[in-house]
């Protein structure tokens, strides 16, 4: 597939919530919980992209 070039714009939204999304107001990290990091997490499930979700035939 050669590269191709796309012209990428910013979406601005107007309104309280999505200022709150742009400021991060959606994100958690004051209550982080979990004990162990997503790199970690991702090491203990077996890689699954080679497997088809129809099963073998």
């Amino acid at each position: 597939m050669p590269d191709r070039r796309r012209l990428l714009l910013p979406v601005r939204l107007p309104g309280r919530t999505f200022r709150a999304y742009r400021a991060g107001a959606h994100l958690a990290p004051d209550r982080a919980i979990g004990t162990i990091t997503f790199a970690e997490y991702l090491a203990g499930h077996p890689d699954v992209r080679d497997r088809s979700y129809r099963g073998r035939r």
